[in-house]
């Protein structure tokens, strides 16, 4: 083998797993280690290893950076939050209210998502902010606006904890809506009043979502925001998605007890009959009946907490690719879960479906005949693969 073509040795090494190849196999002689960094092969393992279905286009030394981090594996607590928008449901909003809005399940906010009444296996989809050039400021502005405040609260010796956060933004929308910006900034150089001038902007901008907001002619329930699909499908930058912060918090009659999340490359339809698939997975029993019919799903075995009972999915690198499914238990109750992911899941859309609620309207005395569902948040943690990011590595 040593007499081997360096063309014909990658094809060879794909089948070996990405530690074996740097540590043992690069080490044998000089054609192998060349082998190795040849760049459609490291191209070629970084799309295996993230199950990543279109191609990157990456340098040999971000492909070894990502690989490295792969081999040595992702620490939860070291991935950032993912900020993903919310664009359309085939469940309706509450009440038709702005404060149960769809869009609120991909904030960190207590606002929550609340379907309307009768509906079930419902579906949420958003997509990954930094592919939508005209959402970007928004989000970015957001944080902007938090930090302000934290930082402002803080010189007062209070802190405002993370699930709080949408708390400090009700606050600095209404003080810089209700109060001369000069007066407030008195002690502020002329750079910050524009920050605060850029941030309100951008904030101001976001209003005209709902009002863009579709309804579907012959279902009511179908609401969708425009978003930018050609950014959605970019194939220069994927979100890799390793840990999920789940939450049903708040004073919910019909909070929600079982669900799914999911992840796509590319764009799928609310609607689409590959999401129906998954519809009334209410137990293990239902998930391993679902899995047993279907070749391509595999999972690892159901695990059980104190409140709640997770399965994950193993990784698909192509179409909806299910990523775990979530069972709250009636004892002991918990309200919001951390989840740190086995495999690795590569898309730049998110889905998120509410299979069924919890009822708890006799306990909250709101007794009404039908129930929804409720859920706070879904926020997932990982990171992006960004072509920009692979630029500034090039030496």
């Amino acid at each position: 083998m040593e007499n081997l073509p360096i063309s014909l040795i990658p094809p060879i090494l794909i089948y070996l797993d990405t530690a074996t190849i740097f540590r043992d196999f690069a080490r044998i002689n000089k054609s192998f280690l060349s082998a190795t960094k040849y760049i459609g092969f490291l191209r070629s393992l970084v799309q295996r290893d993230f199950y990543i279905s279109t191609p990157l286009y990456l340098t040999e030394n971000y492909c070894i950076k990502l690989l490295s981090e792969g081999i040595n594996g992702f620490k939860l607590e070291l991935l950032e939050n993912l900020d993903f928008k919310g664009f359309s449901t085939d469940g309706g909003v509450d009440e038709d209210s702005f404060s149960f809005w769809f869009e609120n399940l991909f904030q960190r906010s207590q606002k929550g998502y609340c379907c309307h009444e009768n509906r079930t296996n419902v579906n949420i989809a958003a997509v990954l902010v930094d592919s939508q050039k005209q959402h970007i400021e928004y989000y970015q502005s957001k944080k902007e606006a938090i930090k302000i405040i934290k930082e402002w609260l803080h010189k007062k010796g209070k802190d405002v904890p993370n699930k709080y956060e949408d708390a400090a933004f009700a606050v600095f929308k209404y003080v810089f809506t209700n109060f001369p910006l000069e007066a407030l900034a008195t002690n502020e150089d002329c750079t910050f009043k524009d920050r605060v001038r850029e941030i309100y902007y951008n904030l101001e901008m976001k209003n005209k979502d709902v009002e863009k907001t579709r309804r579907h002619p012959n279902n009511p329930f179908i609401l969708d925001i425009p978003i930018d699909r050609q950014g959605g499908d970019n194939e220069n930058f994927v979100s890799c998605i390793k840990g999920l912060d789940i939450s049903r918090e708040g004073g919910y009659t019909c909070p929600v007890k079982t669900m799914m999340i999911f992840v796509s490359e590319k764009y799928i339809d609310v609607t689409d009959t590959c999401l129906s698939v998954f519809d009334n997975l209410f137990d293990e029993n239902s998930v391993k009946g679902l899995v047993e019919q279907d070749w391509r799903l595999k999972t690892y075995e159901k695990c059980q907490y104190e409140g709640y009972e997770i399965i994950e999915f193993m990784q698909l690198s192509q179409g909806l690719k299910p990523v775990i499914w979530v069972n709250f238990l009636e004892s002991p109750r918990v309200d919001s879960i951390e989840v740190e992911l086995q495999g690795k899941f590569s898309g730049n859309y998110l889905y998120v479906k509410l299979i069924c609620p919890e009822d708890r309207r006799e306990e909250r005395d709101w007794l009404h005949d039908n129930m929804n569902i409720d859920s706070t948040w879904v926020l997932p943690k990982g990171k992006i693969i960004s072509y920009n990011d692979n630029l500034s590595l090039v030496v």
